[in-house]
């Protein structure tokens, strides 16, 4: 199966942000699993912006719910961020992943060039 995600890694001052970009499925999404995977043995905070992500199917909210249990079991939270009204938000509220990670929620007045989906 082939990796067509659009996933960047950004390492700044101890701390790793991950960045998805457009739809992140289990079609797509093989080196979110493995950043995620490899971020929770690692020191500093660990933020994953899903501010620019259309769409995450069970497979993403799998990786997700992993890294974030290993953090937690150390400790420390994965923080994710996303976008007022998306479909990311939609889900991860409806598992209830905030009882899980940190999501902070972009508001829809600041949407734009940070946000798909801005109308």
């Amino acid at each position: 199966m082939a990796d067509t995600s659009n996933v960047t890694v950004i390492e700044k001052n101890h701390a790793l942000t991950i960045v998805g970009i457009g739809e992140l499925d289990l079609s797509n999404s093989q080196r979110l699993k493995e950043v995620l995977k490899k971020s929770v043995d690692r020191d500093g905070e660990i933020v994953l912006d899903l501010r620019n992500v259309e769409f995450i199917d069970s497979a993403v909210l799998a990786y997700i719910a992993r890294a974030g249990g290993a953090l937690l079991d150390r400790n420390r939270c994965l923080k994710l961020l996303v976008c007022d009204g998306s479909q990311p938000l939609h889900v991860l509220k409806l598992v209830k992943f905030e009882e899980l990670v940190e999501i902070v929620v972009e508001p829809a007045a600041q949407r734009g060039a940070r946000c798909c989906g801005s109308s």
